[in-house]
């Protein structure tokens, strides 16, 4: 696994730079140098302004009484997004650009969640707490799931 990290550390940078120099060749220097300041410039406009609303969106969640989990991983994807931004690199750049899309964050934590607590939570995962689209909603209260028959809520003690 340290050798895998270790050469897309060496790999991921030199890939970065040739995209730069062939984009340098292509469109010159000053709208590449152009376009390297013009994301970093963006990365830092998102890094500033989504840390406020992310803490925001934490308040409200833990205000109704709902963990703020949705809001921080929101939160660590959009600084991920602010600080590829940063990064100067097409590639690092267009990672960035992606993660500032909500659908495509909504996609990576839910797969991340799938992969690390099992696909009963990812499935919960929605960051708004609306329901999960093409999925079917989940039971009102008092009702199961598949609308047969009460659902009797109830703390429980084992006695062995």
């Amino acid at each position: 696994m340290r050798s895998i990290a270790l050469i897309a550390l060496i790999v991921f940078p030199l890939v970065e730079l040739a995209i730069l120099i062939k984009l340098g060749s292509i469109l010159g220097f000053w709208p590449t140098f152009s376009i390297v300041i013009g994301t970093a410039l963006l990365g830092t406009a998102v890094m500033q302004r989504q840390g406020l609303s992310v803490l925001r969106r934490a308040e409200e969640a833990v205000a109704q009484g709902r963990p703020p989990v949705g809001a921080a991983v929101d939160g660590v994807m959009l600084a991920s997004a602010g600080l590829l931004l940063i990064t100067p690199g097409v590639i690092a750049d267009c990672l960035g650009v992606m993660l500032l899309i909500p659908q495509v964050r909504t996609f990576l934590a839910r797969r991340a969640f799938k992969r690390i607590f099992g696909p009963e939570v990812a499935r919960d995962a929605n960051r708004d707490g609306r329901p999960v689209p093409g999925e079917r909603p989940k039971s009102e209260p008092g009702r199961a799931a598949d609308g047969k028959g009460p659902v009797i809520e109830g703390d429980f003690e084992r006695l062995d």
